[in-house]
């Protein structure tokens, strides 16, 4: 896992969406962990988009947790990025419950 992180450091958008994918894909915690940290450290111009997909793909309770918190509290950018992330759940009803909520409860 950490030899695939560094791509996360990477000049070249390409390599940097493909570890952050190869890493969500990876659905390890510690892959989690390391996605999260990349997206607080990039950039502020920089679009969560991927790094958001790639977290949603792990489809891990914690990945999930962290996007609908992104939904209620984060910047309308980052909670729109969040949402188009989960929609890789759609067919989740569980998941789709928590984004309503999280939808209803929205503060930022």
């Amino acid at each position: 896992m950490p030899f695939v992180a560094e791509f996360l450091k990477s000049k070249e958008v390409e390599l940097r969406d493909e570890a952050a994918l190869a890493l969500g894909g990876s659905r390890l915690a510690g892959a989690l962990t390391v996605l999260i940290d990349a997206w607080k450290d990039r950039p502020v111009e920089t679009s969560p988009g991927m790094v958001f997909r790639a977290i949603s793909s792990s489809a891990l309770p914690a990945a999930i947790e962290f996007l609908v918190d992104i939904m209620k509290s984060g910047a309308s950018r980052h909670a729109a990025a969040a949402a188009e992330a989960l929609k890789l759940h759609e067919n989740s009803p569980e998941i789709q419950a928590l984004i309503e909520k999280a939808v209803q409860n929205r503060t930022g």
